[in-house]
């Protein structure tokens, strides 16, 4: 069944008292809607509510000039949430700590509540790892262990206030309890021809739910696979050093299903290839010459058939990231121009190459277009979430109409999208299969 078929995960939304004088009101009778509209209409502060209510950051409901929000998840009671109830949350106490207050001097203090709920849940390493990876540290004069402390002490503070306020602590278990996708929310101001990292001022959020389209994301997500198959390799190949041990104490005799195994020979060059140098290429080519001609059969050679027939098992026991990675280059060199993704299999490795010079591209030197759609579904094939809720604020920029047509039915193929909203001013973005989909927002004005 198509997911704007399935029960709607989210009913409506509604914003009233939007800028005192009207009230917006968006209701889904699926999972998949478009939104069309004039400037102005509302449908980007209707997508940042959303995201700010569905991410569970309620304080940032306060830059918004509104009086109530409603939300009404399917088979709930909506629940409400007044903009006097957000005023209520005094976050300045998290800013007693001396050290945090120095960081927000360096760093909006939005960045710095985001960081203070990441030390509470990270070791000291992946914490350091990760201002490191979004440059903070090279930003804010203090050592990553200080800014790692003052973090998770503005934590405690943090945490203080919110279980202080009943509100608060309700509407994170109402979220909690009636919404489980990871958000993904893709907003018009995200710069797409620099990293973020490398701008001399920084903007007011660099949740992980905010896509941000620099290419040192993209470069870390190709790193990120191609350890994790390395380093499922290394753990597999010791769980069959075991096995090997114990097997080869005795006169050992192949089976016919390890036979068959092998004789998926693009399968074994890959495996053979991902041993790497330890195993010369003569000796490769031997093995292959072996199975080719079948001598391989002869008895003497059994113990070898279990070594590869148990290789050829870790390599499918991959196969999933291996497939998901392929995926991503297929569905990516649709919106390639001149320039096509190669995954090299056997080195594990991720490339670009420009298809006149046959030389190999950079991802930064990709286009703005490029970027954009390469980091999108790089977040979709490359990372284990499940499912995602993408909120989609004018996808149609820098996007050819070709690629505009294409691309909301491609993110929707990913089988990762549990949830899809986008507002467009692009008739192209719906010329396709989710023409029915298209809506707008139901305005009333408030009377004066």
């Amino acid at each position: 069944m198509e997911l704007h078929q399935i029960d709607p995960v989210i009913e409506h939304f509604r914003i009233l008292g939007l800028h005192n004088e009207r009230n917006i009101s968006l209701d889904m009778n699926g999972n998949v809607k478009i939104l069309v509209g004039d400037n102005g209409s509302g449908k980007t502060t209707l997508l940042n509510c959303m995201y700010y209510v569905l991410n569970k950051q309620f304080e940032k409901l306060n830059n918004i000039c509104f009086g109530k929000i409603e939300i009404k998840f399917y088979g709930s009671e909506p629940l409400t949430i007044t903009k006097e109830e957000v005023e209520e949350l005094n976050l300045d106490e998290v800013f007693f700590e001396p050290q945090l207050r120095e960081i927000s001097r360096y760093i909006p203090r939005e960045i710095v509540l985001e960081l203070t709920k990441r030390a509470a849940s990270l070791s000291f390493s992946s914490f350091a790892n990760y201002i490191r990876s979004k440059g903070y540290m090279y930003k804010i004069p203090m050592s990553s262990r200080e800014m790692y402390d003052a973090c998770r002490v503005g934590y405690t503070h943090y945490n203080s206030q919110i279980t202080l306020n009943s509100r608060y602590k309700m509407w994170n278990e109402y979220v909690d309890k009636h919404f489980d996708l990871k958000i993904l929310y893709l907003p018009t101001y995200r710069r797409v021809e620099e990293d973020l990292s490398n701008l001399g001022s920084y903007e007011n959020d660099f949740s992980d739910s905010l896509i941000n389209f620099g290419m040192s994301d993209v470069k870390q997500r190709f790193k990120n696979v191609r350890n994790e198959l390395r380093d499922s390799a290394v753990s597999l190949y010791t769980n069959l050093n075991g096995r090997m041990l114990t097997q080869l104490t005795t006169d050992y005799v192949a089976t016919a299903e390890q036979f068959k195994k092998i004789k998926n020979t693009e399968a074994l060059k890959i495996v053979l290839d991902r041993v790497g140098d330890s195993i010369s290429s003569e000796t490769k080519n031997r093995i292959l010459e072996l199975v080719e001609n079948k001598t391989i059969e002869q008895e003497r050679y059994h113990p070898l058939v279990f070594i590869l027939s148990n290789l050829i098992d870790v390599y499918f026991e991959q196969k999933e990231l291996d497939d998901a990675i392929k995926e991503f280059v297929y569905v990516s060199n649709k919106y390639l121009v001149n320039k096509t993704f190669i995954y090299n299999e056997s080195k594990v490795e991720i490339t670009i190459i420009n298809n006149r010079s046959e030389s190999e591209v950079e991802l930064d030197n990709l286009s703005s277009g490029e970027k954009q759609l390469v980091s999108i579904f790089s977040k979709l094939y490359l990372e284990k979430n499940s499912s995602y809720a993408i909120l989609f604020d004018e996808p149609e920029l820098s996007l050819s109409i070709e690629w505009q047509t294409e691309l909301l039915p491609d993110i929707l193929h990913s089988d990762k999208c549990g949830y899809m909203l986008a507002a467009t001013h692009s008739p192209f973005i719906f010329q396709n299969s989710l023409d029915s989909l298209t809506d707008s927002l139901n305005v009333t004005y408030c009377e004066v």
